[in-house]
């Protein structure tokens, strides 16, 4: 994969070519590489320019071990640099948890360099109760002796999960170094709290918000009040966490058609 450079991090990314005009950055899960987002990604290929990030701490992009290194904005700042590296002005992203997250926060902070948003299953105020919860334990095992070697057990062992691929290579990465993945959960644990609603409600990026029901981390009830919030946002309600990995196409299609749009109305003020 090529890479690039931001303040000292080296960055990984795939891209899959086409229009420059719409390129769209596919952003990954807590702990996970690019390759989570490859075959959705894929189905974007002709018509867009799927570009795959993996943020500092993830995949083969560098890997502080210092938890200060680590918040939303910080990985924000790696999808802006993606996209001065590659010398485009606006892209659309396509996030999926955390990677839903730092594309809201992209909007937020540099809603100039961005057409438009699909924000896939975010992490906010419910989730990130439920969060604390289930990932302070879990950043504790990866500070323990007995972490690589679990790691890469469970690497070895586990059978391929069709819905998350890449999922046993994430691992294998991690089991080199679960230092990082500890600091970037007690990163991003130290930082939740902020609370930018009201900036939520001045933003004006169009977002398509995926949401899901009966899954505490991404709480429904998050994606709701960030589509209705959102100036510009629309809500989808995808059947479960799995439609868009088993059954795809209603969900891309509409992802899509949003994307277009978003491409199209950008087209429109330029030449204005």
């Amino acid at each position: 994969m090529p890479t690039f450079e931001r303040g000292g991090l080296v960055l990984s990314y795939e891209d899959l070519g086409g229009p420059r005009e719409r390129t769209v950055v596919f952003i990954h899960g807590l702990l996970l590489s690019a390759e989570m987002m490859t075959p959705l990604a894929r189905m974007f290929e002709g018509e867009f320019r799927p570009v795959l990030l993996e943020l500092h701490g993830h995949g083969r992009s560098s890997r502080p071990i210092e938890g200060t290194q680590y918040s939303m904005a910080t990985f924000a700042d790696d999808a802006v640099a993606l996209l001065d590296h590659l010398g485009v002005e606006r892209a659309g992203f396509f996030g999926t948890s955390l990677g839903a997250d730092v594309a809201l926060d992209v909007m937020l902070d540099h809603p100039q360099r961005i057409a438009g948003a699909v924000l896939e299953m975010p992490v906010l105020e419910k989730g990130a109760r439920f969060a604390r919860r289930m990932f302070r334990p879990l950043a504790m095992a990866l500070r323990t002796k007995r972490a690589p070697r679990a790691l890469a057990f469970a690497s070895r062992r586990l059978p391929d999960i069709r819905f998350y691929p890449g999922f046993k290579e994430s691992l294998a990465i991690l089991a080199e170094n679960p230092v990082s993945g500890a600091a970037i959960i007690e990163g991003l644990l130290a930082t939740v709290q902020q609370n930018r609603w009201g900036e939520v409600d001045r933003c004006r990026v169009p977002a398509l918000v995926i949401g899901h029901p009966r899954d505490p981390l991404h709480a429904f009830g998050d994606a709701d009040t960030l589509a209705r919030r959102l100036p510009n946002g629309r809500l989808l309600r995808a059947s479960s966490i799995l439609e868009l990995r088993m059954r795809p196409h209603r969900i891309v299609g509409a992802a899509k058609e949003f994307l277009r749009r978003a491409f199209e109305s950008e087209g429109k003020r330029a030449s204005a």
